[in-house]
């Protein structure tokens, strides 16, 4: 059955040409102007969309947003005691290395487990209105940007009382988070585009991100497992949490490589997202 242009059309704002057609690197730049026009246009749509889904999620706690800084602390609590005491996993300092890795962690993981399904829990929305469809999972990655921006004033406060060491190396964290963004961003896209076709992806994305997070450095450091090392360096999140590690725990700048493989990772991965959302732009309303 012949999909309606006019559809189309409400919902990409642009025609698509044949799947093998050529598209030229002019006319990239011209869809990346175009999306970036109706993103900013949008913006209203995104601070809305934050702000509701924040207010719904602690409106009947006691604590409200002060959720937001007791969850860390708890959760941190309890795997400082699992890792150092019950499983003697000996490190100095070991709550501050936990922290530095976990709280980037949770930011991308709910970013992932959220941008999957965001077209799906607003297609209501999105079949009444003509919107740039990237405002949902853009606008679930800044809820979980957020969460995290409050859970690192939780950290700092928690250092604070464990005599933790700042130095100047805290300039790398406003780089990490830039780096770790663009990434989730374009992981998020790609998670949008095939839990959309694909909908038992949706129950797939938590074991991939459970077996994801121990096979990522965040409860151990690299050197606990050298011979695991080449795996772990295999890992896009391994170079993305390695600048917090730097900035809160190790105190260290990083090397060449550790600025370079981040920025190619996530610029490439941000490309192939958006290529993949440009792909099937106009097919996404016909599967919702």
């Amino acid at each position: 059955m012949p999909r309606p242009a006019s559809v189309q059309q409400e919902h990409t704002g642009e025609m698509h040409g044949s799947s093998d057609q050529h598209i030229s690197p002019l006319r990239w730049l011209r869809f990346v102007g175009n999306d970036l026009r109706r993103l900013f246009a949008g913006r209203h749509i995104v601070r809305e969309f934050v702000s509701t889904s924040l207010r719904i999620r602690y409106r009947t706690s006691f604590l409200g947003f002060l959720w937001t800084l007791v969850h860390p602390l708890l959760l941190l609590t309890v795997m400082s005691v699992v890792f150092s005491k019950i499983l003697r996993f000996e490190m100095d300092h070991y709550a501050v290395f936990l922290f530095s890795g976990l709280i980037p962690w949770q930011f991308f993981a709910a970013s992932v487990s959220t941008t999957g399904s965001s077209l799906l829990t607003n297609q209501g929305l999105i079949r009444k209105i003509r919107v740039n469809l990237m405002l949902f999972p853009l606008s679930a990655v800044m809820v979980a940007a957020v969460n995290m921006l409050f859970a690192m004033i939780a950290m700092f406060i928690l250092f604070m009382f464990l005599g933790a060491r700042f130095s100047a190396h805290l300039v790398l964290l406003p780089v990490g988070l830039a780096f770790l963004f663009v990434f989730t961003v374009g992981i998020g896209l790609i998670a949008m585009t095939v839990t959309t076709f694909l909908r038992d992806f949706e129950h797939i994305v938590s074991v991939l991100l459970q077996a994801l997070f121990f096979c990522t450095p965040i409860i151990y450091p690299v050197s606990a497992v050298p011979t695991l090392a080449p795996l772990l360096h295999a890992n896009p999140l391994y170079w993305f949490l390695s600048f917090f590690q730097h900035a809160l725990y190790y105190h260290t700048w990083p090397t060449a490589q550790q600025w370079i493989v981040p920025s190619v990772i996530s610029l490439g991965t941000l490309f192939i997202g958006y290529a993949l959302y440009k792909r099937y732009e106009h097919e996404y309303i016909f599967r919702l």
